[in-house]
């Protein structure tokens, strides 16, 4: 038997090698390429995330401001002009604006107030002091505020006010609308005139809190019937707007709902 190899064969073999190797040095230098492509896909990827992160970062440091409390009570300090937002962080001192320690029915005194009506365009505050039964209006900076309405008003002893409990403005703001609670009504004073008929804007509501809207409409809390009507504009009987099925919680309960003044300009 002759084991060996023609030159036929010999020359066969050799190309047929040569081509398995330049066949597997093709494929080696395109998986080659393939791995520079990937870690240069991933270099770019972490270094966009990187500069995502840290300017997200920087954004919120800058965006968030941090208000400090004047010391001072001048009415120029006490209205910091600031956006507040989200960020907004706040000190934790405070100063006293209305009020001293002991309570008590001076001028400069309070006891047991209940809400406080911001007054932007007029630099002031108006205070339902519940216990003492009347409404203070405290200028900002000021050392004591005066009395607008009281217990017993001079002029008129049939205006009686009861545990008022909260006060805003009508949006032309010549009027004080008065939760009074002790006496269950919504009474409606006007700033320029001491003498009124008739002042009770509303009989026999057990309200607990007051709102209006941009529309003039004005919205009542009723803490026993566990729902806030609306009245328009010489309305006497309201609209339920929001619970009135019981209290509870429920997605169409109540329980004892608190409405504030600035309420309704947070979901306007």
């Amino acid at each position: 038997m002759n084991n060996r190899v023609g030159v036929d064969e010999s020359v066969e073999i050799n190309s047929n090698t040569t081509r398995l190797r330049r066949l597997f040095e093709h494929f080696r230098k395109r998986k080659l390429i393939w791995i520079i492509c990937l870690l240069i896909i991933n270099v770019v990827t972490a270094a966009a995330v990187t500069t995502t992160v840290l300017l997200n970062k920087t954004g919120k440091e800058k965006t968030s401001t941090e208000i400090t409390i004047p010391t001072s009570t001048t009415s120029e300090q006490l209205i910091p002009s600031v956006i507040i937002d989200n960020n907004t962080k706040w000190k934790r001192n405070a100063i006293t604006v209305a009020g001293r320690l002991p309570f008590g029915n001076q001028s400069n005194e309070l006891f047991g107030p209940s809400i406080v009506y911001v007054d932007d365009d007029n630099h002031c505050i108006y205070i339902a002091d519940t216990v003492n039964h009347r409404i203070v209006r405290w200028e900002f900076g000021a050392d004591k505020g005066e009395i607008v309405q009281r217990k017993n008003q001079p002029g008129n002893p049939e205006i009686i006010l009861n545990k008022p409990i909260d006060v805003i403005l009508d949006k032309e703001k010549k009027y004080l609308i008065i939760c009074n609670f002790g006496n269950r009504q919504v009474m409606k004073w006007s700033l320029y005139s001491a003498n009124q008929v008739d002042p009770v804007m509303i009989r026999v509501i057990p309200c607990w809190g007051l709102a209006m809207d941009n529309n003039g409409d004005l919205y009542v809390s009723e803490w026993d019937k566990h729902q806030v009507r609306r009245f328009y504009d010489g309305d006497r009987q309201g609209t339920v707007v929001a619970g009135g099925n019981g209290q509870g919680n429920q997605f169409n309960q109540l329980n004892q709902p608190f409405l504030g003044s600035n309420l309704l300009d947070l979901c306007s």
